[in-house]
Parts: C-alpha cells; sequence; structure tokens
C-alpha cells in the first residue's frame, strides 16, 4: 500500500528492499534499492540493504563494494553491527575464512545479542578446520535463539540465495560446526 501511495519515496523504497530481500526476491529487492538510492544516494538504509541484495543474489564483489561504502560513510551508524555482520557472511561465501573471522568478531562487539554473527563465526572457523571453536559458536547461537534449528536455518538459506552452489557451501560449513540436527 505504501509503495502505491508514495511510488517514488526513497523510504518506502527502501523498505520495499529490505522486505523483498528476506523474501527470497533478491532481484526484485535490487530494483527498489536501486531506485531509492537513484533519489537519495545517501540513504544508508538502503545502501547497507542494498549490498544484502546484492549478497542474496550472489553478487559477491558488489556487495562488498556497497558494504564498505556504508561502513565508510555510516561508521557510527546503527545499523553498523549489521552492515559488519553482512559483510562477513560474504567472505565466507568468497571463502576468505580469515577475513571472515574477523569481521565476525567485529560484528559481535557490535551486536553480541544478535545470533546470526554466531552462526557466521562458525561457519568461518569451520572453513578454517577449527571444528570445536566453531561448535563453541553455535552453542553461543542456541543460547540466543534456541527454536532456530538447524535445518529450519539451512531452509532460510535456500529461501535467501538464488545459487544452489552458493547454499550447498554454506550448509557444507554449518554442518561441520552443527553435526547433529
Amino acid at each position: 500500500k505504501a509503495l502505491k501511495l508514495a511510488p517514488n519515496d526513497p523510504h518506502v523504497l527502501s523498505c520495499c528492499g529490505f522486505a523483498s530481500t528476506w523474501a527470497g526476491q533478491a532481484a526484485q529487492a535490487i530494483g527498489y534499492l536501486e531506485r531509492s538510492l537513484t533519489i537519495n544516494p545517501n540513504n544508508s538504509f538502503a545502501r547497507l540493504y542494498y549490498g544484502a541484495a546484492l549478497y542474496c543474489d550472489t553478487r559477491l564483489e558488489d556487495c562488498l563494494e556497497q558494504l564498505q561504502l556504508f561502513i565508510q560513510r555510516s561508521p557510527r551508524d546503527v545499523y553498523i553491527g549489521v552492515a559488519i555482520f553482512h559483510l562477513a557472511l560474504c567472505y565466507v561465501s568468497l571463502k576468505d575464512y580469515e577475513q571472515a573471522e574477523h569481521e565476525a568478531r567485529v560484528a559481535i562487539k557490535h551486536n553480541p545479542g544478535f545470533g546470526w554473527n554466531y552462526i557466521t563465526l562458525a561457519m568461518a572457523l569451520s572453513g578454517l578446520g577449527r571444528h570445536s571453536e566453531a561448535q563453541a559458536q553455535i552453542q553461543q547461537f542456541n543460547k540466543l535463539e534456541p527454536a532456530l534449528t538447524r535445518q529450519r536455518i539451512e531452509d532460510i538459506f535456500h529461501l535467501w540465495f538464488k545459487e544452489p552452489e552458493h547454499v550447498d557451501q554454506l550448509t557444507s560449513l554449518l554442518r561441520q560446526a552443527w553435526p547433529e540436527s
């Protein structure tokens, strides 16, 4: 309804992009977010979720560029921890597990109550072959999100990401860190 009432409002467009990303419609999200950023290139919320949508669309280098731009322009933004989480996840997908570990630890410092930070750190540690450390991060995640199972996270990966190889990579790392369903 908001989009019909204000089709050129950058905030409305960025919210539609945010919702579309997490509904598994990354291509549609990218369209909304690009329109929002065309109207207001300084919209930090749109920039952050543009990076996330690009990530879900498996455009990893573009994702890094947008997230780094967000962090550079908005280092004290209330969403900085979320941006760093997405950056860490992107590095996991690029198989740069050392950088992913670093970014995930920074994301945890910014937002220690956000369970997905621990999942990302666990996947990075799995990629580095540090499985017992990865399992400890899963335990921390389970304290924060006891109702969210490994299978549910795998289902979320299938919803969010269009490339089966991308899903397989993340699922494999997750299973190494969280061997029991």
